[in-house]
Order: C-alpha cells, then sequence, then structure tokens
C-alpha cells in the first residue's frame, strides 16, 4: 500500500498466491478492507490511515495481480530528513598523508592550516567564492594551498603539490602500488575518493553515502522532484536517480496479513553504460534541477545494485514509470 498524505490517497496491490478460479468480492470500510476469493474470505485493516468507501476507483485485475485507489484521510505522523554534517577527515593543525586501501601514501606529508568541507556533494569549489568566476585569476584562486583540505561525503581534494604515491593518467590519479583510480584532478586540485581511502576517522558505508546524497537534495523544499546524476567518468558510466515522491507511506503485509509501516522516499533511476544523447541532454540542461556527482566506478556499481534489489521487492505494477525503474530508500530510521 503506498498512501500519499499530500494528496490523501492511497494505491493498494495485492499479489495472490495463484490465479483465482471463481470470482472476487471486494468490501472496503473505513478501517479495513477484506477478499473473497475462492469461497475464502481474508481481511486487511488500514493502520495508518482512515479510508472513505465510496471513493474507491481504478479497480483492475491481471493475473494474480489486483490494485485499486481510494481517497484516505492519514494518521501516520510525518518524520523531516536528518542531515548529518560530513566528519572532518583531519583537524586543524594535524600533519597526515592521504593513504589508499593498500595502505600506500598517496601524498607527501601535509600539515593542515585550514580543513573546510566542502559546500556541494558536486564538488564545485567555485561555490566557495563570490566572484567573477571567469576572470583570469579564478584558477589560482579555486586551487586549494599546500595547507588546505577541502572535504565532503564524497571526496577529499589538497594540493597538487602534494602528489607523491599516486601517478596521473589523464584527468585520473591512480595508486602506484595497487592500481586502482583512487580520485580525479580538477583546477590543479587532487580530489580523492573518500572510498578509496584509508580514513583514520573511519569510512561511511555505501549505503550511507548514497543515504547522504539524496537526503539533500529531499531537504531542499522548493526542489519538487530533485534529479541526481552520478558519474563514474573514468568509464562514462551514468546513474540517474530522480525523487518521485518525498513523503510516502509504504506498507507492507506478508501472509500472516499484519501490515507494517514506513516512511520512505519513492525514486526512479536509470542506468546508461555509456555517454548518450540522454546524458548530452541532462548535463546540458540550464533549467533542470540536476545534481550532478563525479563517483567512483564502485560506488555507482553499489548504488546501481542496491536499487535494482529493491526494485525485485516491488510489484510489477509499481516498478516501472517512462521506461525507468522504481524503488524505495528508507532515509527517515
Amino acid at each position: 500500500m503506498e498512501t500519499r498524505p499530500a494528496l490523501s490517497c492511497c494505491h493498494i496491490c495485492l499479489l495472490l498466491k495463484k490465479k483465482p478460479t471463481d470470482s472476487i468480492k471486494l468490501k472496503v470500510r473505513k478501517s479495513d478492507f477484506s477478499l473473497e476469493i475462492n469461497e475464502k474470505i481474508f481481511q486487511i485493516k488500514f493502520e495508518e490511515f482512515v479510508a472513505d468507501p465510496l471513493t474507491l476507483m481504478g479497480l483492475k485485475t491481471t493475473e494474480r495481480y489486483l490494485n485499486f485507489r481510494i481517497q484516505v484521510e492519514p494518521k501516520f505522523t510525518l518524520k523531516s530528513v536528518v542531515l548529518s554534517e560530513p566528519t572532518p577527515p583531519f583537524a586543524t593543525g594535524d600533519s597526515a598523508r592521504l593513504t589508499c586501501l593498500c595502505f600506500n601514501h598517496l601524498t607527501k606529508e601535509i600539515f593542515f592550516e585550514r580543513v573546510l568541507p566542502l559546500p556541494s556533494n558536486d564538488v564545485n569549489l567555485s561555490d566557495m567564492f563570490c566572484h567573477l568566476h571567469n576572470a583570469p585569476t579564478t584558477e589560482s584562486i579555486l586551487s586549494p594551498k599546500p595547507g588546505d583540505c577541502f572535504f565532503s561525503d564524497q571526496v577529499v581534494a589538497v594540493s597538487e603539490g602534494t602528489i607523491t604515491g599516486c601517478y596521473k593518467k589523464q584527468q585520473f590519479l591512480k595508486c602506484k602500488r595497487c592500481l586502482a583510480t583512487v580520485g580525479v584532478i580538477r583546477n590543479k586540485s587532487l580530489n580523492f575518493w573518500t572510498s578509496c581511502l584509508h580514513m583514520a576517522s573511519g569510512n561511511l558505508s555505501s549505503l550511507e553515502r548514497l543515504q547522504n546524497i539524496v537526503k539533500k537534495v529531499v531537504s531542499d523544499p522548493f526542489a519538487l522532484f530533485p534529479h541526481i546524476l552520478l558519474e563514474a567518468e573514468e568509464t562514462e558510466n551514468y546513474l540517474s536517480v530522480i525523487v518521485i515522491d518525498k513523503n510516502l507511506i509504504l506498507t507492507k503485509c506478508r501472509q500472516d496479513l499484519n501490515p507494517s509501516s514506513k516512511q520512505v522516499v519513492k525514486v526512479k533511476y536509470t542506468y546508461y553504460p555509456s555517454y548518450n544523447t540522454q546524458v548530452k541532454s541532462l548535463k546540458s540542461d540550464p533549467f533542470s534541477n540536476l545534481h550532478h556527482i563525479e563517483v567512483d566506478k564502485a560506488f555507482l556499481e553499489y548504488a546501481l545494485t542496491y536499487l535494482t534489489c529493491n526494485s525485485k521487492s516491488i510489484p510489477l505494477v509499481f516498478s516501472k514509470m517512462e521506461g525507468a525503474f522504481m524503488a524505495y530508500l528508507n532515509l527517515y530510521d
């Protein structure tokens, strides 16, 4: 059951064990509904809302599926997204080196005079300054100095002059020991992906990183359908994620017919294995509400696998929209 508090409606989908051989009788009341199938009666209670039986609509049966919509008065108390600030990888005054997961030192020892959070996950350093961004001195102004460390959940950015245990391959940074791609060069800045670093302060899990990305765009009250584009630039893989509903009450019933509910975010996602006209259109549209985030290939693959596994638990009538797949994300626990 998908309940949309903002629209005061609920979409109910039932998956039957087998295709019914006889007629189905459906009765909807304010607090529950019942089905009579092959002379057996099944009753399911409405825990999170009061239904209006006279508003039943869209009743449809397909093979083993039965679904319908109904107007409701929600009783569920909505939660707000709790944003957590990224943990600084170092403290001001620390002397340290950035280290690969294979424990190879990627940079020289750096004495950190400034440790500052980046303003957004897309790591646009120009967001940190108020000036004409196309001025001749822009590049030097936006480059981290030798004692600077800029960070987010996704990257740690340090000065290009600190490089030692990695080498450059085009715009990418490769570890000299394990040969893994550990980051990318931007504006004379070494942008290391946090998932490729051994962090003394502890690494966020891939799920926490994905949740934090979505939480940030969902927390914007003015963005109706926030759009995220994850890009693994080295392999030109892309994952488009669009938030369809920020506050959805999802209720599931198993064979015991006891409902359990939770507040989720509903998204639709599309995977692009290569750069194409659709990706080009997304990246070049000046009016889109797009959050373009560069990530490492392993994280993009994790996000795709996580969303795909999530989609498998959704009934077929819910799982696709306009050629894209649907998934639920739990951001409120």
